[in-house]
């Protein structure tokens, strides 16, 4: 599935405060950024120093050491909502991660790696044809990482940069058709770059396509290295403390979750 969402979503908060302005400090190296798009539409993201902050891929499938279920595994639940991971792990932000094959149970598409544990095998098609890759003070987005390298994977796509440039054989798939339609389908895209030397940036953007998206990564002021697509539709949102952006309205088998660096 690329993005379109079946089910019921949860109803969202109202009346909520005005937002404040931005770009806003949210924790010690992580700011909150808004950008301009096309036809008045924003991207949303977040800037993140890996030397004060760590990025992780989290998952429902990795059993927690303090979870009650682990006696009888059918009965642990396979997802969360994305806020429920936020307050469950102490998180400072938390976004959708990676594509979802079913809702029912939540399951990745692709693979997923949290804490050294494979939770989810890879998965190859013109889709998912990258990875993102973290441990303490460092990430990657490439076509092909030594996954036993990094302590946590995610496996998505498209890439959408590679050294600051679009790949030369970005939409030249396998199914070509089937790139085609994403590429002109208009949606909410969840993404994530890595910016040199020790940053990253995650975000969500209002319903744009696929060659805005690029667009806008490409801007110089973004500094973006190496970039992937997560998601999009309604399996794309990103929760702060007191903001959400985007969705948060299924149960998500894993996400990218900003948090404090274990000393």
């Amino acid at each position: 599935m690329i993005g379109l969402a079946l089910g019921f979503p949860r109803a969202l908060a109202q009346d909520a405060p005005p937002e404040p302005k931005l770009p806003q400090v949210i924790a010690d190296g992580l700011v909150l950024h808004q950008a301009k798009l096309t036809e008045g539409r924003m991207a949303t993201y977040l800037r993140v120093d890996l030397e004060k902050l760590d990025v992780r891929v989290l998952s429902a499938l990795l059993p927690r050491k303090d979870d009650k279920m682990q006696a009888a595994p059918e009965r642990a639940a396979r997802g969360f909502f994305l806020n429920d991971y936020r307050t469950s792990h102490n998180a400072e932000a938390v976004m959708s991660g990676g594509y979802i094959a079913s809702f029912s149970p939540p399951t990745p598409l692709g693979l997923v790696k949290s804490d050294w544990t494979v939770v989810n095998p890879p998965h190859e098609s013109w889709l998912t044809d990258g990875y993102f890759c973290s441990e303490p003070g460092r990430a990657q987005i490439q076509r092909w990482i030594d996954l036993a390298a990094f302590r946590d994977c995610l496996q998505a796509g498209p890439i959408l940069l590679l050294q600051g440039e679009p790949p030369k054989d970005l939409g030249r798939s396998r199914r070509p058709g089937s790139y085609k339609k994403l590429e002109n389908s208009v949606q909410e895209q969840a993404f994530i770059c890595t910016v040199m030397p020790n940053e990253l940036i995650l975000g969500i953007t209002d319903k744009i396509n696929l060659p805005a998206l690029v667009d806008f990564l490409s801007r110089e002021e973004m500094g973006c290295n190496d970039a992937i697509r997560l998601t999009g539709e309604q399996t794309a949102g990103l929760v702060l403390s007191d903001k959400e952006f985007g969705h948060d309205d299924y149960l998500f088998p894993s996400v990218i979750a900003v948090m404090p660096r274990k000393p």
